[in-house]
């Protein structure tokens, strides 16, 4: 007996079906064990389940990677660890092994090879400036284990795979939302609540509304847009219930720039079903907005006293405005390579000036909060030149993307995850996590799903 995924028996492995069979129903049988009798060494067959999976078959290690992204709990405080960082060692390696096994020890090959090459040979560079160097040698290695995890993706999964990733992304999503949604709604709609997925969800929920917003614009099948469209309300109500400004005002954005693509796709191919979704959704958004400005629900008055209220003492932003502040000070300082890689949160060893802020006696140790000003401050002018070519060779990738996709069919996916990839480059310009903790591998992963998708399209071509 053979567990399949796809076409690709599980079992490609010397080990059978009926091994895979028992090692499942025992770690069921532990979890159960481990519920309801708390016994921790329960949990020892399904941390064993889990390496088997993410080393014999590191695609089945890149579905349980997804889930693990929701999981924002650390395993292990000496560094902080979490589950999803141990797995997405066990992915890197078991890719390794499968690339090995093919006779194919190297990487695949993408359009974004040499800015990859270039933006981390000069992230090693900056260290020379480093005033904790083994910080910043770690992070370094961080940089390029997420994007072995890119290249993984690109190399492990097919078009199909990809899909499915990306729709067991969605589902885990809007489930977590629903986390978020039931004590807001219990509080009356007053509470920021980020639920169990904590506050990493604001931005994942941001990336589900836009890729599911250019889903409904294309889905023929009426019974599946309606299906998007209540996952499309969890995910929007999920975001509602944290109440995140940044996250907010970028899900609105990449809702327009997801309109108004799916809008011009529609009109060069002069197919009519994306243009009239899109002109359904500004009549229904439209609608919700004089609703909510007419009604002024709770919740509404508690985001518009947060958007009201941005450079007040009360907020966090006097506090980022220091963090920025100091920031683009060590830019300054070392305007050619930085302060060099993660040294932005030992600022005070290096600028002392700044030292005796009362806020920065409440800042240290925190990061800039914005990630085009973290790379400026660590790695100077020529770290975030080569940033900046990085990031627009992706978003140039996302234009070929759209720009081959003919059929109405393959469009809904290929520009939800191409506009999806465009709003991660722009949160990066006003938020603090490019290629940080769960952030980055969920940013890894849909840059992993775009040159899959470019890859996929030369092909056919």
């Amino acid at each position: 007996m053979d567990i399949k995924l796809m076409d690709n028996p599980l079992t490609k492995s010397p080990i059978s079906g009926r091994v895979w069979l028992g090692v499942l129903l025992t770690c069921t049988c532990a979890g159960v064990a481990g519920v309801l009798w708390g016994w921790i060494w329960s949990l020892a067959p399904i941390i064993l389940l889990v390496f088997m999976i993410c080393i014999i078959n590191p695609v089945w290690g890149l579905y349980v990677l997804v889930c693990s992204l929701f999981f924002p709990y650390a395993i292990w405080t000496g560094v902080t660890t979490y589950p999803a960082d141990v797995i997405l060692f066990l992915v890197v390696i078991g890719f390794w092994l499968h690339r090995a096994q093919e006779g194919k020890p190297g990487l695949v090959r993408t359009p974004v090879d040499l800015p990859v090459a270039v933006w981390l040979g000069i992230l090693a560079l900056s260290l020379v400036n480093a005033y904790d160097l083994p910080r910043g040698i770690v992070n370094w290695l961080r940089h390029v284990q997420l994007f072995l995890l890119f290249y993984a993706v690109v190399g492990l999964t097919d078009a199909r795979t990809a899909k499915r990733l990306m729709g067991l992304f969605i589902a885990v999503a809007t489930v977590f939302a629903l986390f978020n949604i039931f004590p807001f709604i219990k509080s009356g709609g007053v509470e920021r609540v980020f639920g169990v997925a904590r506050v990493p969800i604001s931005g994942i929920l941001t990336l589900v509304i836009v890729y599911l917003t250019a889903r409904i614009c294309f889905e023929h099948r009426t019974s599946r847009a309606r299906v998007y469209t209540v996952l499309l309300a969890v995910a929007i109500m999920g975001q509602i219930a944290n109440q995140s400004r940044a996250a907010i005002a970028v899900s609105v954005v990449g809702i327009i720039i997801a309109l108004v693509v799916a809008s011009r796709w529609g009109r060069v191919h002069s197919v009519s079903l994306p243009r009239s979704r899109v002109r359904v959704f500004a009549v229904v958004g439209l609608i919700l907005i004089l609703i909510a400005a007419t009604v002024k629900p709770p919740f509404l008055e508690t985001v518009i006293e947060r958007f009201q209220g941005v450079g007040s003492a009360a907020t966090t932003l006097n506090y980022r405005y220091f963090l920025w502040k100091t920031a683009f000070a060590s830019y300054l300082a070392n305007p050619v390579l930085g302060l060099g890689l993660a040294q932005v949160q030992v600022w005070h060893h290096m600028i002392a000036t700044l030292r005796f802020d009362p806020i920065g006696m409440q800042t240290f140790g925190l990061g800039t909060h914005l990630a085009f000003l973290k790379y400026l401050a660590e790695t100077g002018t020529v770290g975030v030149v080569a940033l900046l070519w990085l990031l627009a060779k992706f978003a140039q990738t996302g234009f070929l993307v759209i720009r081959r996709t003919k059929r109405l069919t393959h469009a809904g996916h290929s520009i939800g995850v191409c506009v999806l990839v465009w709003v991660i480059i722009l949160r990066s310009f006003i938020e603090g996590y490019l290629f940080y903790s769960t952030w980055g591998m969920t940013n890894a992963l849909f840059f992993g799903f775009l040159i899959n998708m470019f890859n996929h399209r030369q092909e056919q071509e």
